[in-house]
């Protein structure tokens, strides 16, 4: 009789010791799972998987007056060291492509201009609304957003002159506190040279 007790005690515990072990590979495979998704969604918010997207997910912020968009889509240094504020975008809006009243964006078609660099792709738009969109592709944060360009890109669609639209675009950096250009080769040119550059060309004549 106390064998048999013994046997069954015995056989209780062996479970036990097998349904705790089974428990702890489940747990530890759901977490190792569990991590993974949430790193593959974190990629998949933050970083836009293409220039295309880039670009539609830029047009459509436009078209919402949607200056938040615009800053998570443009890289965090250009943002930073421009002091690209969500209130000088709104206002850079508001002063360039929204100037004449509610343009609608979201219909226009985007193609991609040929023989442009490996890493960098420019888009526009085909009617005459046109405007260019220059998208890079950082090896830190994905294909991001080139929101300084975008803005003198309005300017220059507005003024046709290269001259008069470093002039507006100057003007407006200074108005809402931009520190300058961040050009389609990430270069930086503040607001002074700019304005320098943009006397040199009308000196030309362009």
């Amino acid at each position: 009789m106390n064998r048999s007790a013994g046997r069954r005690s015995e056989f209780r515990r062996v479970l036990r010791s097998a349904w705790g072990t089974g428990r702890r590979r489940a747990g530890a495979a759901f977490t190792v799972a569990a991590v993974a998704l949430g790193a593959f969604l974190a990629y998949w918010l933050v970083a836009p998987p293409s220039p295309g997207a880039v670009c539609r997910m830029a047009v459509t912020a436009i078209d919402r007056k949607d200056a938040r968009g615009l800053l998570r889509l443009a890289h965090p240094d250009e943002v930073r060291r421009l002091n690209l504020t969500e209130a000088a975008v709104r206002g850079l809006l508001a002063d360039t492509y929204w100037r004449n009243g509610p343009p609608t964006l979201s219909r226009i078609p985007l193609e991609r201009l040929p023989q442009t660099p490996a890493d960098q792709a420019t888009f526009v738009s085909q009617d005459d609304m046109a405007f260019g969109m220059w998208i890079t592709d950082s090896r830190t944060h994905g294909w991001r957003l080139n929101l300084s360009f975008l803005f003198f890109s309005f300017c220059k669609r507005a003024q046709g002159r290269e001259s008069a639209a470093r002039l507006e675009y100057a003007a407006l950096c200074r108005r809402y506190g931009v520190a300058g250009l961040h050009d389609p080769l990430a270069v930086f040119h503040p607001v002074e040279r700019i304005e320098a550059r943009a006397r040199e060309l009308a000196a030309e004549g362009r």
